[in-house]
């Protein structure tokens, strides 16, 4: 009987109340039924959020690998590097090294890493170092230069192999322009 009470409650609570008219024709609501419709809004509003919220973290998901970064400029996060969309790019402050990593929900085995360098507003990566590790022990690593900048660069294939690998890093060591800039990072 308590449950049959406390959903009609809510049922009541959350119907939208019917405006009384006034004397000049206007919609009027007494204080209850103000206060319901602004408790529905308010529920509408958080439950749009939620949504939202959620549709986000599908989209940044990246088939369960997780993404970090030592730092980013802007809005250019590390999840860019990640996205699969070239145009996105993860950025670092000026005249700053730093370094981009992604750990895996379960240790796998690696075989190449492919790189897209960067373009934004004339940055790029120059030198770079990879590293591979399984737990805290590195497996496999390889250093390696993206070139000169270029309007539209092409991947460059790594060869990274390890077992049991958890995370890859690249540490961007130099750049070209104010500072470094990755368009993709994938590992194979």
């Amino acid at each position: 009987m308590r449950w049959k009470e406390l959903l009609d409650g809510a049922r009541a609570f959350f119907v939208v109340p019917r405006a009384e008219t006034g004397d000049d024709g206007a919609a009027v609501l007494d204080s209850g039924g103000r206060a319901r419709l602004r408790a529905l809004r308010a529920a509408t509003t958080l439950a749009i959020v939620a949504l939202a919220v959620a549709f986000v973290r599908v989209l940044l998901d990246h088939h369960g690998v997780r993404v970090r970064a030592s730092s980013h400029r802007g809005i250019s996060w590390a999840d860019n590097a990640v996205d699969e969309t070239p145009r996105t790019e993860w950025v670092l402050p000026d005249s700053t090294p730093g370094w981009i990593e992604i750990e895996f929900p379960e240790p796998r085995a690696t075989s190449t890493v492919r790189i897209l360098n960067g373009t934004h507003h004339q940055r790029a990566v120059g030198d770079w170092e990879l590293g591979a590790w399984a737990g805290d022990a590195l497996v496999a690593e390889a250093t390696g230069n993206c070139g000169a900048l270029q309007p539209s660069p092409q991947w460059q294939t790594v060869q990274l192999r390890g077992e049991a690998v958890t995370r890859v890093r690249l540490t961007v060591r130099t750049w070209t322009g104010a500072s470094g800039a990755l368009a993709e990072l994938w590992v194979d």
